[in-house]
């Protein structure tokens, strides 16, 4: 209070700083005040300013000094509206404060024309930059990316300046239901990850980090965000394993067959799927009735609920899933859809 009572008395001598002052009897009159005076008084303003400007040099160092105007706002992620970072992960994306555009996509899949119309749609200096196109492969909704797709949004990455960045959650399902390959995946992305946890392995993701200028600093980053284990040659140890003699690979097709033989069993029921079945993720069209008596039976999630008293589930075949498990699952449907 007592600072607040001098910086009030120091901004009420302003006019002093002035050639002419008011004399007290409604005049004005030539300052009396020597020029040490006044420069004492200016003083005084310089230093009940200091706390304002400090602020000001942080926040203005904050959004225009490059490496730290690049993490801290203003840039945006492009992804399909069903992609992960979108329904899931508590908005870790946007915690982080980066702004995550949903673009509308039938088939969960982003196209090159879909990157270079929201970019157009985000020129502006009100707008959020893009800088980065996310997807997922396989998608959240089964689809596989093929080499000519990835290509085709790596080349409009290239013209609009933007980084590609592959979610392999479920790449081995990919890889074996696709045609790209790991060297694909490097020399078309920017960055992607190895799934573990989803294709045998206990626990972990490998990161893949392809372009160099994303290289600097990685580790520190890690670190701050408590990503480096005490033990983390344990994540290595499996990823070295699962990738030797073909084992990953094999074990996503493990799922990916047996996912074929589920949707084959499904369409021999006259059950309609709401997508394709490219991969080890199905989703069948149930009528509510159905999905009911299945839970308790059988794992699954619901995806969405549909008119006409139906609901989509998901159905997910995983390395270790037995065929005697996708035959007992397809005779319950049998006896629950007579």
């Amino acid at each position: 209070a007592r600072l607040h009572r001098w910086i009030r008395g120091d901004w009420q001598l302003l006019p002093w700083l002035g050639k002419r002052v008011p004399n007290g009897r409604g005049g004005r009159e030539v300052n009396p005040l020597p020029p040490l005076a006044r420069w004492k008084l200016l003083d005084n303003l310089r230093r009940s300013l200091s706390p304002v400007f400090t602020l000001l040099t942080l926040v203005l160092g904050m959004c225009f000094s490059g490496r730290v105007f690049a993490w801290a706002g203003g840039i945006a992620v492009l992804a399909a509206a069903s992609a992960h970072i979108c329904c899931h992960e508590t908005g870790a994306v946007e915690h982080n404060g980066h702004k995550v555009l949903h673009l509308p996509s039938p088939d969960g899949k982003l196209t090159a024309d879909m990157v270079r119309a929201a970019a157009a749609a985000h020129t502006g200096e009100y707008t959020v930059a893009p800088r980065l196109v996310y997807i997922s492969n396989t998608t959240e909704v089964g689809t596989v990316y093929r080499r000519a797709e990835l290509a085709a949004l790596r080349r409009v990455c290239d013209e609009l300046d933007l980084l590609l960045y592959c979610d392999g959650a479920r790449l081995g399902s990919a890889m074996a239901a696709g045609d790209a390959s790991f060297a694909d995946y490097g020399a078309l992305c920017d960055a992607f990850t190895v799934g573990g946890t989803k294709n045998g392995l206990l626990f972990g993701e490998a990161l893949v980090i392809v372009n160099p200028a994303l290289q600097s600093g990685f580790r520190r980053c890690m670190k701050q965000q408590g990503a480096i284990l005490a033990k983390g040659r344990l994540l290595g140890v499996q990823f070295s394993a699962i990738l030797r003699d073909g084992l990953y690979l094999s074990l996503a097709a493990q799922a990916n067959r047996l996912a074929r033989r589920l949707a084959e069993g499904l369409e021999d029921l006259g059950v309609p799927l709401l997508f394709p079945a490219q991969s080890n993720q199905l989703f069948p069209v149930l009528p509510d009735s159905v999905v009911e008596a299945l839970e308790g039976e059988v794992s699954f999630e619901l995806q969405e609920r549909l008119e006409g008293s139906r609901s989509c589930i998901r159905l997910v075949t995983a390395w270790d899933t037995a065929q005697e498990e996708v035959d007992g699952l397809l005779a319950l449907l049998g006896r629950l859809l007579q």
